[in-house]
């Protein structure tokens, strides 16, 4: 998501140098940043897996998914099937039924979509309107980007030098 929102936002090298000065920690998944949360070592999680974060709030009250106002990424699924699988009718059909009412229900369940049109999850709260600020990430080659090693290298590097070494911080405090 962090290489997408660097894509998508002018302020983002902004956005992570005070991240850097505020003592925020790069961490190196959702969810050992919302355990933070939810432990009380971080104030916040960002850029975390909104399935990941609706399922904790699911278990905790006190955790809130907030999707800014400015704008928000939104992760597209994608399913495909190998021309080689070894029973290619029973993947379409298990496509046919992640598409399909029952399927979407399923995967409302289980938070891994959710949909703006509908009643939106007690424990997320979208901007008012998200049909402008939700951005799907689009399946497109400007993905391939961020796999392309000297991009990705620089990417990470700006990163790291953003945010303050764990030593550094608990020699701080």
């Amino acid at each position: 998501f962090a290489f997408a929102d660097s894509q998508q936002a002018t302020t983002f090298g902004r956005l992570i140098e005070a991240f850097g000065r505020s003592g925020a920690v790069a961490t190196c998944c959702s969810a050992a940043i919302i355990d933070g949360v939810v432990s009380g070592d971080y104030l916040i999680a960002y850029n975390v897996l909104g399935s990941y974060a609706l399922a904790r709030a699911d278990e905790n009250p006190d955790i809130v998914v907030v999707a800014p106002d400015d704008y928000t990424l939104v992760l597209a699924r994608a399913a495909l099937i190998p021309r080689r699988a070894a029973m290619p009718e029973l993947a379409g059909e298990f496509i046919d039924f992640l598409i399909s009412e029952p399927g979407r229900s399923a995967l409302r369940s289980a938070n891994l979509i959710v949909d703006t049109n509908e009643s939106v999850h007690a424990a997320m709260r979208l901007p008012e309107n998200p049909d402008v600020s939700l951005r799907p990430i689009p399946l497109s080659l400007a993905l391939l980007v961020g796999l392309d090693q000297h991009k990705r290298r620089e990417f990470v590097a700006r990163w790291q030098a953003a945010f303050p070494k764990e030593r550094d911080r608990e020699s701080a405090d």
